[in-house]
């Protein structure tokens, strides 16, 4: 099996989608998606466009926790993989700004 894996600064999540990102991941079919700057809480992102996510993907989203709008991350892993997520480093220090999951491939 062969992944594929993209790292994308996405300055903006609700941007990327205006400029056609649902597109370009049906067209790439990714396996891993990271994204950096997400900038956007999961309950601020269009219902369908979650449900869209949802159903290909396991959505571990990382919102930044000082202030709305700010930063953040989300990595986007295709079913069936089982990949574990933790979400920071376990230091509010580092943690607060939501810039940091780790992402563990597990065999089944």
């Amino acid at each position: 099996m062969v992944l594929k894996c993209y790292s994308w600064n996405v300055n903006g999540f609700r941007s990327i989608l205006r400029h056609g990102f649902m597109d370009w991941l049906e067209q790439t079919d990714p396996s891993v998606v990271f994204l950096q700057e997400i900038r956007a809480e999961w309950h601020q992102i269009d219902p369908y466009i979650r449900k869209d996510l949802e159903s290909v993907y396991d959505v571990c989203w990382f919102r930044c926790s000082l202030r709305k709008g700010y930063a953040g991350s989300a990595t986007l892993t295709k079913r069936p993989l089982n990949f574990h997520h933790v979400k920071g480093l376990n230091i509010e220090a580092y943690d607060q700004e939501g810039r940091i999951i780790i992402s563990k491939l597990c065999r089944r």
